[in-house]
């Protein structure tokens, strides 16, 4: 009895030992396909963050602003050109200066300016009562954002 006990004990050793090499084989060969995916994941990440990213502040900036007249396309002191949005009566300013989007209380000055996320160029026009945003990524994408202040307007005529 105690020898088939010894045989059954090697024999689920070299089962799992077995089963442990062919484990260890399929993970060795598996490290490139992971490594793509992961390399993947990055690189989708880095262009989310140098593409969308801004327009998507910007986006929601105008969402949370005032109704009437909340948008306008302005200038800083030194002639870059700012996105200003009104809420709750006070302006914000949101411009791309040195590579970064930054967002600025129009009623201090720019050294109190916050660094929202890493930018490329933004080009600002406005006409009529819309604002055009062309926006040129670090890695030169072309994005464009048309903005429109909602109308304030609730329900219909009567």
């Amino acid at each position: 009895m105690r020898i088939s006990a010894i045989i059954r004990h090697r024999a689920g050793t070299t089962f799992v030992f077995i089963f442990f090499l062919i484990f260890l084989l399929c993970s060795l060969l598996l490290i490139p396909r992971i490594t793509n995916v992961y390399e993947g994941i990055i690189t989708r990440a880095d262009n989310t963050q140098s593409e969308s990213i801004v327009l998507e502040h910007l986006l929601g900036a105008v969402k949370r602003a005032d109704n009437q007249n909340s948008i306008s396309v302005t200038s800083l002191a030194d002639s870059t050109p700012a996105l200003a949005i009104t809420k709750n009566n006070i302006t914000w300013l949101y411009y791309c200066k040195d590579g970064y989007l930054y967002i600025q209380n129009s009623r201090k000055s720019e050294l109190y300016a916050e660094r929202l996320c890493e930018a490329g160029i933004m080009y600002l026009s406005q006409k009529d009562n819309m604002i055009s945003v062309e926006y040129i990524s670090q890695n030169n994408n072309v994005q464009t954002l048309i903005l429109t202040p909602r109308s304030g307007i609730v329900g219909g005529a009567n």
